[in-house]
């Protein structure tokens, strides 16, 4: 069992590693053989010294899912309410980005189609973006833009 420092120390040890929501620390000290309520003094502790922080965290993850993974807003959704993360909290940050899903998809629709636009390339596609998060409607919206009207789906 720790003791406050001890978990503190393992706190530190963890946010030196990557960031982390105020979910994963108590779950991640807690299976370490923490206490609930020593957890979440050391919860208190990070965040008066700003070493977590669920909004930052959201920001941070969601720039990352936009520019590098390109995932779908259905999916950070997702993934960001699943690392435990206020869905109030989440939907300011979302509104902060107001992303675009439909401009965004096209180039990275017309990337994945190849050129090869027969029905199970395109399905195939669409199946692919529903999978990382995007609306289906922004999906065929953007199919039908490439494929140049074409109403075959």
């Amino acid at each position: 069992m720790l003791d406050f420092e001890a978990a503190k120390k393992k706190a530190a040890l963890l946010l030196a590693r990557r960031r982390l929501t105020q979910k994963e620390l108590t779950d991640r000290l807690m299976r370490t053989g923490c206490d609930e309520g020593i957890a979440e003094d050391v919860l208190i502790w990070a965040n008066e010294y700003g070493l977590v922080n669920d909004r930052e965290y959201a920001r941070a993850y969601i720039a990352d899912a936009v520019n590098i993974k390109k995932l779908g807003q259905r999916r950070m959704r997702h993934e960001l309410l699943f690392k435990g993360i206020d869905a109030s909290v989440l939907d300011d940050v979302l509104e902060e980005f107001e992303l675009c899903e439909s401009q965004a998809l096209l180039p990275l629709m017309e990337k994945k189609l190849g050129g090869k636009f027969d029905r199970a390339n395109t399905e195939k596609a669409a199946r692919y973006f529903a999978a990382r998060g995007y609306a289906f409607s922004d999906i065929r919206e953007a199919l039908r833009r490439i494929t140049h009207n074409r109403d075959d789906l």
